[in-house]
């Protein structure tokens, strides 16, 4: 991905587990080789959320500043009784402790992480504990097992409209798309039995369907991760599904929470889960200006005049009197063209600018 001025688009997986979680079979599996397979993935920021669990995430930290790669410190933290579970992400500037005070603080001690059981807190006071942390709260995988689509109606209401959560995992928007096309309920339960087997009940399945529709109007930003399992279709975690699924998100230079938070804002732009964009969203043109440099001119004659571009959009701000227009003119002068032709007096103007100074005083270059 090219360097350059403003916001970008970042391959990214905010649900993945490491060997800290009980559930992932390949204990001998590196720091190392966990990192090496995200970024052979492509992925450019990840989150370690194992579960009820923290120890993982120092050693994938180092591993992951020494490659380039943005990692993000997490939990996927188990709640109520209904074993439902949640995201929750802290900044890339944390570190493992912070993960472990929050699990503490959620009455899981130290004697009991990774345990499944998790905390036996409501949904709600467990977001509203990471919150007050400033963590990212997702709802995991809202459509399929151990989910918020086991709450009643009017919790789900109050847990969207409430800001408990910033953004929902969704797992099977193929599926439901397909269902809205054609409404074959049939080969809608057919696929989901195959892919979770004889638990997921048609019962089961229209309560996932149903969350995921009131997600969806509530407006709430969809996000797509992996959960990296071993293989295909297994619920066991592993390498191998490190990246099988991503989001792409638009942030700026520096990934932070704050950047995808932004992001979250308008989703509808800056976010495109891999169900609708395989690839990067927005590609550079075979041609842009990466940046404008102007030195020896009348305008500041004491140091250079330096503007950065970004392949897509750009808006030039500034007060009176800061190089707006001599920017816009400049580049004029270079293709030998100014961007408005239709008066004639404009050309007059133009040529005036774009030369050398001289005792008429006009044109810019010394």
């Amino acid at each position: 991905m090219s360097e350059h001025a403003g916001n970008r688009w970042y391959k990214c997986d905010l649900h993945l587990h490491s060997t800290a979680s009980r559930c992932y079979l390949d204990k001998e599996d590196t720091p190392k080789d966990w990192v090496d397979r995200a970024i052979e993935q492509g992925l450019s920021a990840i989150a370690v959320t194992d579960h009820n669990n923290y120890l993982g995430i120092g050693a994938i930290m180092e591993a992951g500043k020494a490659e380039g790669l943005a990692v993000f410190p997490g939990t996927e933290i188990t709640c109520d009784s209904t074993k439902i579970h949640i995201l929750v992400i802290f900044d890339t500037d944390k570190r493992e402790e912070t993960v472990r005070d929050f699990l503490i603080r959620c009455d899981i001690d130290s004697e009991h992480f990774g345990d499944p059981d998790g905390t036996g807190m409501s949904v709600f006071e467990v977001c509203e504990i990471a919150k007050k942390r400033g963590a990212l709260v997702i709802a995991a995988h809202i459509d399929e097992f151990n989910s918020i689509s086991s709450m009643n109606p009017a919790n789900l209401e109050r847990l969207f409209d409430g800001g408990y959560i910033d953004a929902v995992q969704v797992t099977n928007v193929p599926v439901w798309r397909q269902y809205e096309a054609d409404k074959d309920e049939e080969a809608m339960n057919r696929v989901l039995a195959e892919k979770y087997g004889a638990d997921a009940t048609p019962q089961e399945i229209d309560r996932w369907r149903k969350c995921y529709n009131r997600a969806k109007a509530a407006g709430l930003p969809m996000l797509a991760f992996s959960d990296n399992p071993r293989s295909a279709n297994e619920s066991k975690h592993g390498l191998w599904g490190i990246g099988s699924v991503y989001t792409w998100i638009q942030m700026d230079d520096v990934v932070n929470l704050e950047s995808i938070r932004q992001s979250l804002v308008v989703p509808e732009s800056r976010i495109r889960m891999v169900f609708d964009s395989v690839s990067e969203p927005r590609t550079e043109p075979d041609f842009w200006i990466r940046s404008l440099e102007i030195r020896k001119t009348g305008l500041n004659p004491y140091s250079p005049i330096h503007f950065d571009f970004n392949p897509q959009l750009n808006c030039i701000i500034g007060g009176k009197g800061s190089g707006k227009s001599a920017a816009i003119r400049i580049l004029s002068g270079i293709y030998q063209q100014f961007l408005d032709p239709i008066v004639a007096r404009t050309y007059s103007y133009q040529n005036d600018f774009y030369r050398r100074f001289s005792d008429d005083n006009k044109g810019v270059f010394q």
